[in-house]
């Protein structure tokens, strides 16, 4: 089934056709939004952290876009811009053993996505499942202006990561993820 969602920015508003089992409903104080379902997310107002688990990776370009579209419209109507932290862990991404390359359309919608966040948040931490995707996120901060608030973590020790990440954003514990 194909349904209609609104990604407000500001005050303009685009509505996009989407397939419906791409997305879950999740309602956080009043507001209600539909976001990605390879997504698990928790916004911790206190702390002004948003943090998400990736579950598995995006099939196509049109589910990258609905993604990052999702997040952005989280994060600007939730936070004050430039006061938001973002924790996200792409652990599951590679538990199977394969190494998580983005393709070529999925990496550009990261991309613009980390663009969006260099100007909307003050910091960004990566858990990563591998050394190789600690390196894939650095390098498309680099080139997205953000490494000098994105900082991907990988470690042998899972814990560890966790621990260095959420030094790095300044908290103690994260409802989210652990280690």
């Amino acid at each position: 089934m194909i349904v209609e969602i609104c990604v407000s920015f500001r005050k303009e508003c685009t509505t996009k056709l989407v397939e419906e089992d791409t997305l879950k409903t999740i309602k956080l104080g009043g507001l209600k939004m539909m976001l990605p379902k390879q997504f698990t997310f928790d916004v911790d107002k206190t702390n002004q952290v948003i943090s998400w688990i990736m579950h598995e990776q995006f099939i196509n370009k049109d589910e990258a876009e609905q993604a990052r579209e999702a997040i952005e419209a989280l994060i600007s109507s939730t936070f004050v811009k430039g006061a938001c932290k973002v924790f996200a862990d792409h652990r599951q991404l590679e538990e199977t053993g394969k190494q998580a390359r983005l393709p070529m359309e999925t990496s550009q919608e990261s991309g613009k996505l980390m663009a969006w966040l260099s100007e909307y948040c003050s910091s960004v931490a990566v858990i990563c499942g591998s050394m190789m995707m600690q390196s894939q996120m650095n390098r498309l901060a680099t080139s997205n202006g953000l490494d000098s608030k994105l900082k991907a973590f990988w470690a042998s020790t899972p814990g560890k990561a966790v621990a260095d990440a959420q030094a790095f954003l300044n908290i103690t514990d994260n409802k989210l993820i652990k280690g």
